[in-house]
């Protein structure tokens, strides 16, 4: 399944084991990251400064990420974390 033009987030490593970096040209800083749990529940919510972001403090799992920003809207990705 494909996601809709704009709203797929580009980020890598995936799997992680700590910080992954989001590769969308157009990330801007002060996007908000929202991170959660396959049972939606809000793991993590952060803002960030740059284009990446420390996923070190999850435990090891499948994420859902969703990244909010005024300029592109919302953009989600799956990620792994080991």
């Amino acid at each position: 399944h494909t996601p809709p033009a704009g709203t797929h987030l580009d980020l890598s490593p995936n799997p992680t084991s700590g910080r992954v970096y989001f590769r969308n040209a157009d990330t801007p800083a002060g996007s908000i990251l929202s991170v959660y749990s396959m049972e939606h529940q809000l793991m993590a919510r952060m803002l960030l400064t740059h284009n990446e972001a420390d996923l070190g403090a999850l435990p090891p799992g499948v994420y859902r990420l969703e990244l909010q920003s005024e300029t592109f809207g919302r953009r989600r990705a799956m990620l792994v974390k080991i």
